[in-house]
């Protein structure tokens, strides 16, 4: 929600191939693309589907840590912002529900009405909590010291990462129920689909963008592409190898792997060292990218609505050449469907963004 005069066409490619990952990911669930469910147990296609699973599993993590980047100097807020991501919600929820019902007829389901609205939209309503908040954490990550800062994010990790992941782990191969022990939750960490988890990617985000601005990247950012890119590597295959234990060793299906929880340290050092990888290229502002990023928002919302017309069941249980084609096409057809809806939404909502700009102006707008 920066200032998107602010921003750098290396870290809105980042956005866009974000968005794309969590097409990925779901078209890979299996209660929703329903990849796994289709892919043959120990085939080539269940392993390309976890090798992009993991590719992209740090996306949403991804998304948070660039708003903690580029919000991080920043304590003005304007309610209005996320209001109106709410309301995209809601407008598009609605409006997709009214083309499923004109195609597939029958009357008003409430079960299926609510279900363009819940559960795949979680990620807005923690975001927009997030940014509400966010120039208050930005105060109190102000006012530590750079050991104050390093103690913060290190505590944050052992306690809200390593512990619950650990967790995770004694519950899965001992059988028991492990409530009550989590740092995050009575029920556990729920797999890092938390507040708890967006706070620490945004003061990631924070503190990169300190060593960006203080010139302290020389041991930071700046780190060579290659050595980051080997790094990614290393991590990547240490997620791999998770799952597949998970899978062969604890006999879970291969989508319940702890490996891909959000709040796996190894997920969160993915989505840290991706971005550290885009922020060093060298890429001129360029008006296509981010023109484009700023429909990944909208890409979001919609893209569960499209899955269904890709066809996964046939490349799934298909050639794995083609369903890596698939895979790939889907991603990028589905971003441009997002694109144009996003345009379209965004002139038949003008009005009404205007409307509420104008009239709404006490206690809107504040600053930490």
């Amino acid at each position: 929600m920066a200032d998107r005069k602010s921003r750098q066409s290396n870290i809105e490619l980042l956005r866009i191939l974000a968005a794309s990952g969590v097409v990925w990911l779901h078209y890979n669930n299996a209660s929703i693309g329903g990849g796994f469910g289709f892919a043959a147990s120990g085939s080539v296609n269940e392993f390309i589907m976890v090798l992009f699973e993991t590719l992209s599993i740090c996306a949403v993590n991804v998304f948070v840590l660039i708003s903690g980047y580029f919000l991080a100097d920043n304590n003005k807020r304007d309610l209005l912002k996320p209001v109106e991501l709410i309301l995209q919600v809601l407008i598009l929820g609605l409006v997709f529900f009214g083309i499923s019902v004109l195609a597939n007829g029958g009357g008003f389901n409430i079960d299926v009405f609510l279900s363009f609205f819940m559960s795949v939209n979680w990620f807005v309503f923690i975001y927009a909590a997030l940014y509400i908040f966010s120039p208050y954490i930005n105060l109190v990550w102000k006012s530590l010291d750079s050991a104050g800062k390093k103690r913060l994010l290190t505590l944050m990790l052992i306690v809200f990462s390593v512990y619950p992941t650990l967790l995770e782990v004694a519950r899965a191969v001992s059988g028991r129920s492990m409530n009550g022990l989590s740092t995050v939750g009575a029920t556990g960490s729920q797999s890092g689909y938390t507040i708890v988890i967006f706070v620490f990617m945004y003061l990631i985000g924070c503190s990169l963008r300190d060593m960006d601005k203080n010139g302290a990247a020389g041991a930071s950012i700046e780190l060579k592409t290659s050595k980051l890119l080997i790094w990614f590597c290393i991590d990547a295959v240490l997620i791999i190898l998770w799952t597949y234990f998970d899978k062969l060793v604890l006999k879970k299906n291969v989508f319940e792997t702890i490996a891909w929880n959000y709040d796996n340290p190894l997920v969160i050092i993915e989505a840290v060292l991706i971005f550290l990888i885009f922020r060093n290229m060298k890429i001129e502002n360029t008006k296509v990218i981010n023109t484009l990023s700023a429909a990944s928002f909208t890409v979001y919302l919609v893209h569960v609505r499209f899955l269904p017309l890709c066809n996964i069941e046939f490349f799934a249980s298909g050639s794995p050449v083609l369903l890596v084609i698939s895979m790939l096409i889907s991603a990028a057809g589905i971003y441009v469907a997002g694109f144009v809806i996003y345009i379209i939404y965004n002139i038949c909502t003008k009005p009404l963004i205007v409307f509420l700009d104008n009239t709404w102006q006490k206690g809107r707008k504040y600053t930490a």
